[in-house]
């Protein structure tokens, strides 16, 4: 075998020893079948799932995750050999043909990895460089500047709002302190005082200080990251305190097909509204 062939032979190799683990768990799961190399091209295959599916890479198992190419019915894709996202994965729509969870969750994930990386001392940097980011990605249909920060809308529809407008807390701030309170008339609900906290490190949590007082006071203080599910419907706690954080949202306009409308542009149409 002479050196160019063995190169081409290893490269297969090591590609197909990443991809053996690789499927997307569910009723019909994705699987990878059998690698193709062709040049210096790579024909990945799949089955299993239903559309739209996504191809995705990575440079590392644990991420971040960016789609190679766009999402859509087709069952193979072309990679190349020498390309740094050595590791690959399908995302694949519902049965419904709606925007699957995968593929939301991967954008979720991609885009948290990449804010989380970026300082937020300065404001403008911080927007250039989040910006940046979004309009390089083929999931993201439109993004833009807010007075809150940087919002976007993938490709499905979804809006996503990125916000820094809020500075990180001074230290020492954060404390159990209890004050003696006046007897009062009960509330409804009883004795449930519930803490929702979602604002991230580097901010004052005012749940330890005034679950203190109401623990103090006949009250049974509890906290939670604010799930969705737990957000929905009624509850009856005395006392329901939501610490995150909130500004402007960009919401897609939909037409009767479901699909987002777009406008001259051929962006997807959008109002403003706030946000938590």
């Amino acid at each position: 075998m002479n050196a160019p062939n063995f190169r081409r032979f290893a490269a297969l190799l090591a590609l197909l020893a990443l991809f053996a683990s690789l499927a997307v768990s569910g009723e019909d799961p994705v699987r990878f079948g059998p690698v193709e190399l062709s040049g210096a091209q790579v024909k990945l295959r799949w089955s299993g799932g239903t559309a739209p599916f996504q191809l995705e890479g990575a440079a590392d198992p644990s991420g971040p995750w960016l789609p190679v190419g766009t999402a859509g019915d087709t069952t193979a894709a072309s990679v190349s050999a020498g390309s740094a996202q050595r590791y690959f994965r399908v995302a694949a729509g519902s049965p419904s043909g709606e925007p699957s969870e995968a593929v939301l969750r991967a954008t979720l994930g991609a885009v948290g990895t990449y804010v989380a990386s970026v300082p937020r001392a300065d404001p403008a940097a911080w927007r250039t460089s989040v910006l940046e980011f979004l309009k390089s990605r083929p999931d993201i249909d439109s993004s833009g500047e807010s007075e809150s920060g940087v919002w976007a809308i993938t490709a499905d529809g979804i809006p996503l709002s990125i916000w820094n407008n809020r500075g990180p807390d001074p230290a020492g701030q954060d404390d159990g302190a209890r004050f003696a309170a006046l007897a009062g008339t009960d509330v409804p609900g009883k004795d449930g005082a519930r803490f929702a906290v979602t604002v991230g490190n580097g901010f004052t949590l005012a749940s330890p200080r005034l679950s203190g007082q109401l623990a103090g006071n006949a009250y049974a203080p509890s906290r939670d990251a604010a799930p969705l599910d737990s957000l929905k419907g009624q509850r009856n706690e005395s006392i329901f305190f939501f610490n995150t954080h909130g500004g402007d949202v960009f919401v897609p306009q939909f037409g009767k097909d479901g699909k987002p409308l777009r406008g001259t542009n051929n962006l997807i149409v959008h109002v403003a509204t706030y946000g938590l």
